[in-house]
């Protein structure tokens, strides 16, 4: 868009009506907004404010501050033309950034949800496997008459006991790896709330269904 504005403004036009022209193009979720900014000028509103008005309802920190480039620019008299075409490789290379990174985190991403998977694993094996064998041998022995051996003292425990701890080990497992996972690919920890319901789901179901301890 910011191209095709700086192009049109070079051959000669005015920004409203470069502004107008490019309302005919095509750009994504931004097609919309460019055609109500391109109507609000037609009918009379200033070219400045439709763009702060664009700007308001986008609500981006890139399209706000590039908004602000070009009004400032405007009202110094400066080249408009130059402040769009640096305002257009500014914003194409903030992207290129952006996309380089989310790949690159990505990566790291898969890495929390193996480590989250591979943890709900070895637990899910403890509960199955080793913690009723275990008791199976406590009880044993506790049936035995031998109270202690070796210096072990022998009495009846609960598996539900392990199997709660372990559920709680889960879910802070599932909040501390989608938190990272947030911080990692986006930037911000709240961006992580996507992943911590789904391993929290995970975590839940595995206890529910494979376990049955909740």
């Amino acid at each position: 868009f910011l191209r095709d504005l700086a192009e049109s403004a070079r051959a000669g036009m005015t920004l409203p009506r470069a502004l107008g022209n490019a309302s005919r193009g095509t750009y994504g979720t931004l097609s919309e907004e460019i055609k109500i900014m391109a109507a609000q000028v037609e009918w009379g509103v200033g070219f400045d404010e439709a763009l702060q008005r664009f700007a308001n309802r986008i609500g981006s920190p890139l399209i706000d501050r590039i908004t602000q480039l070009i009004i400032e620019a405007q009202h110094s008299g400066g080249s408009v033309v130059d402040v769009l075409a640096a305002a257009s490789d500014d914003a194409r290379e903030i992207q290129q950034i952006v996309q380089s990174r989310n790949q690159q985190m990505g990566a790291y991403s898969m890495v929390i949800y193996i480590s989250f998977f591979v943890f709900l694993s070895v637990v899910l094996v403890l509960q199955a496997q080793f913690i009723p064998a275990f008791k199976q041998a406590v009880d044993a022995a506790a049936g035995a008459g031998a109270k202690q051996v070796g210096g072990l003292s022998f009495k009846q425990f609960d598996p539900d006991d392990f199997n709660t701890l372990f559920f709680h080990a889960g879910i802070a497992q599932s909040i501390g790896g989608g938190l990272v996972g947030g911080v990692l690919t986006r930037g911000k920890a709240i961006a992580g709330m996507n992943s911590i319901l789904i391993m929290l789901v995970c975590s839940w179901l595995s206890f529910r269904v494979l376990v049955g301890t909740l």
